[in-house]
Formats: C-alpha cells, sequence, structure tokens
C-alpha cells in the first residue's frame, strides 16, 4: 500500500519548485494532494551536484564571457558537459526573458545568480523534511549569505561542496561483497534485462556498472556514486514508509525487486514554453 509520505527523485523535484514545469507539476500535484514532502540526504545531494552547482558553473562562466549561451556552449566544449546543455535551458530562457524585458546582458546574468540561489532555498524550505541519512552521505553544507555577497557565497559553496569525498560511510553501508543479501533481489531482476528493449539501455548500463563495483569490492567517491544513484536511492529508504516519486523506467524495476511503493511520472513535456519562464518564476 502507498504511503501518504513522498520521496521526491531528482528529476521530480523542479516540477514541485516550479510552475514552468507545468506537467511535472499538475502530476504531482494530482498524486501527493495533502501528502507530506520528504527527501534524503543522498537527494539532496543529487540535486546540489546536478542542478546547482552545474548553474554556479554556468554563472560564472556566463559573467566571463559575458553571455550565457556562449557559458553553456563553453562547458559543454571544455568538460563535455552533457549537464551543461540539459540543466542551462532553464537558466537561458530566464536570462533571454529577462534581456527582452530590457535588462542589459550584465543584469541579466546578476538575475541569474539570484534565481540559483531561490532555487537552492526553496528547495531547503520545500523538503525540509529528511529521512535518516541510512548511507552516511557527507554532504550537508549549505549556501550561506550571511556578510558576504552573492557571488562569494556560491563560490565558497561550490569549492566545499564540489570535490569528491574520498572516505565516505556510502562504502560501508554498499559492503561490496558478491553475496550481500542486499543486492540479491536487485540482480535478481537483472538477470531479466539481456533481452529489454531500448527504453531500458540505461538501466542495463546502470546495473552493469553496479555489478562491476561488486565484483571488484570497489572503494568509491561521489563520482563513482552517482553513476549508480537509483541503486543508492532505494537502498537508502525504507521499504514502505515512502512512496517514490520519478520520471526513470530504471526505477520500476529496482522499486518493484524490493518491494517499495513508487509512482513514475511522464516527463515528456517537462517545461513550459520560453515565453512564460519569466512570468512563471519573477512572479512565483
Amino acid at each position: 500500500m502507498a504511503s501518504s509520505k513522498f520521496l521526491f527523485d531528482t528529476s521530480c523535484v523542479l516540477g514541485k519548485l516550479h510552475p514552468s514545469f507545468r506537467d511535472l507539476r499538475r502530476q504531482t500535484e494530482e498524486i501527493v494532494g495533502d501528502g507530506e514532502l520528504w527527501t534524503t540526504w543522498y537527494l539532496r545531494m543529487e540535486f546540489y551536484r546536478r542542478w546547482i552547482l552545474t548553474w554556479i558553473r554556468l554563472y560564472f562562466a556566463a559573467k566571463r564571457h559575458g553571455n550565457l549561451d556562449e557559458a553553456i556552449v563553453w562547458a559543454v566544449d571544455k568538460y563535455g558537459d552533457r549537464e551543461a546543455k540539459a540543466v542551462g535551458h532553464l537558466l537561458a530562457a530566464y536570462h533571454n526573458a529577462v534581456v527582452e524585458r530590457g535588462s542589459d546582458e550584465r543584469e541579466a546574468i546578476e538575475r541569474v545568480g539570484e534565481l540559483i540561489y531561490r532555487i537552492a532555498y526553496e528547495y531547503e524550505q520545500t523538503f525540509s523534511k529528511r529521512w535518516e541519512n541510512n548511507c552516511g552521505c557527507q554532504r550537508r553544507q549549505t549556501i550561506d549569505r550571511s556578510g558576504k555577497t552573492l557571488d562569494i557565497a556560491l563560490q565558497i559553496f561550490y569549492k566545499e561542496f564540489s570535490p569528491d569525498v574520498q572516505d565516505c560511510p556510502i562504502n560501508s553501508f554498499l559492503n561490496f561483497k558478491s553475496d550481500s543479501p542486499k543486492y540479491r533481489p536487485i540482480r535478481g531482476r537483472r538477470l531479466k534485462l539481456k533481452v529489454v528493449g531500448s527504453r531500458k539501455d540505461g538501466f542495463k548500463k546502470l546495473t552493469e556498472r553496479f555489478e562491476s563495483y561488486v565484483k571488484k569490492n570497489e572503494h568509491i567517491c561521489c563520482t563513482q556514486c552517482e553513476r549508480i544513484g537509483d541503486v543508492v536511492i532505494v537502498l537508502d529508504m525504507p521499504k514502505r514508509a515512502l512512496t517514490l516519486l520519478h520520471t526513470d523506467y530504471a526505477f520500476d524495476y529496482l522499486c518493484e525487486s524490493l518491494g517499495i511503493p513508487h509512482r513514475r511520472l511522464n516527463a515528456t513535456r517537462a517545461v513550459s514554453p520560453e515565453k512564460d519562464v519569466l512570468a512563471d518564476l519573477m512572479d512565483s
């Protein structure tokens, strides 16, 4: 039976925070209703590393280049940063809308910095309920603006949050041993995925990467951990206390194999047209 407490995967977070993601927001409201919103320290880490850190990097690149669109191109070229291209669209739409309203590039870029801070702040307010940190994730830093300019606050946060944690307790939590009973349900479902269709190819890669860590009894840090993030998320969850909201087909297998309630949302139309972004973000 599904819980009235809902855990939001990173793919669903902005659907709750901002009306620009209208389809996700509508689906979320229909499912959650008056239910409780929860996150875990691991999912918080994933949200900040995937969205906020990427946006901060683009923000400072835009200040150097004088244009956000050029900053996105630079990040993709320099780092092969697919995340910059994937998540930069919201900042770019906001930036372009501000310019269309008569602001110059410099002012528009400064407004982008404020938007990044506001989204981080709204995340902390919206998802203030944190489940027990079972996996031991060490990423707990926040963006502290007290006595600092926004740029200094963002720079300090980026430097503290972005390096890999080399001695994270996640290794004790995962305990990569081939006979570990916690992995048996996942590997049991894994055997059925050798002939699945292209929609599940991403899940095949995920489980193959996870299997390689298990076989090597590998010591991992944040970069490797993110590559198996979906597996960590479900292992970090209580079995029945929370319902996971997500847009990822991988969770269909992972949650069912562990008996975790979940709902997959349709993300095919996640973002509203660019012309609506300014009103949505500035007036929300």
